[in-house]
């Protein structure tokens, strides 16, 4: 597939009562990217990760038209308290060619909590930032990026039957202009297929290998085997699926797809948080 970066934020936050609270992060990044690109002196790290330019190949315009953002974040949802500091993770997800930019991106996530707790007017802070490794473990990271570590899409995914999918933000799939409030695998596999081709072709400077033909039609052959799925509203993501929904017979060539949808979301907003799922093994 290709690679990527994933970064460990630790928020130390004080006095909250808003569950959704770190979500609106999305109302501040971009400019906090702008001022971080700035003050890192990274003259075209604001072209690279938010100017999403078209192909300029027709026949690749065609394929993978739009390009997503090269980043996803994966936030929690926190539980409200007082009088006391609560500690918690916003992990960040980067890809390709966007890693460049990787001090930037650190100062841009300090910057748009520090924001945040202006708005709020609690105190929150970026208190530690690490890589996350193939393994899970965790390497301190500098302002500047030393310490990286990359992570890869070719790692290799035991296939498990049946598949049990949790929904963990809302899922905010666009159908005829309305988000689905229904899922179906194969729509469900479809849309991974284009958000990761797209992403490996915009960032990662490469044409995936796969007949996607053949992906596409083998993917309507899984079957629901339980589904326990809601149309639900969270506050600063919108409406959306959530739930869990277990498939038999999903072919194996397709895991690495969801392997790497777990890292970048899915649908609408997914670079900030939306269309966050697990595969629970």
């Amino acid at each position: 597939m290709f690679n990527f970066a994933k970064l460990l934020f630790k928020v130390e936050i004080s006095d909250s009562t808003d569950g959704y609270l770190l979500f609106r992060i999305k109302n501040h990044f971009p400019k906090a990217f702008v001022d971080a690109s700035a003050l890192t002196g990274d003259r075209n790290a604001v072209e690279v990760v938010f100017a999403q330019a078209l192909a300029t190949d027709p026949a690749a315009l065609r394929r993978f038209q739009k390009p997503p953002l090269p980043f996803a974040f994966h936030i929690p949802q926190i539980p409200a308290f007082k009088n006391h500091e609560f500690n918690c993770s916003i992990v960040l997800s980067i890809v390709g060619s966007a890693i460049n930019h990787l001090s930037t991106f650190i100062v841009a996530v300090k910057l748009a909590v520090s924001e945040l707790s202006s708005e709020c007017s609690i105190r929150m802070s970026v208190t530690h930032c690490f890589a996350v490794t193939n393994g899970g473990e965790l390497a301190e990271i500098t302002p500047e990026g030393d310490g990286l570590v990359l992570m890869s899409g070719e790692e290799n995914i035991v296939a498990i039957n049946p598949l049990k999918l949790e929904l963990m933000t809302p899922l905010r799939l666009i159908r005829q202009g309305h988000v689905i409030q229904s899922l179906s695998f194969s729509i469900f596999a479809c849309s991974i297929m284009r958000r990761v081709s797209s992403l490996a072709y915009y960032y990662g400077g490469a044409e995936l290998d796969f007949n996607y033909k053949w992906l596409s039609e083998i993917s309507t052959l899984a079957r629901v085997e339980n589904a326990n799925i809601s149309f639900g509203k969270w506050p600063n993501l919108g409406v959306g699926i959530l739930g869990s929904l277990e498939f038999n017979d999903v072919h194996p060539d397709l895991y690495q797809f969801l392997r790497m949808g777990e890292e970048f979301n899915l649908g609408k907003n997914a670079a900030f948080g939306n269309g966050e799922f697990r595969m629970i093994i």
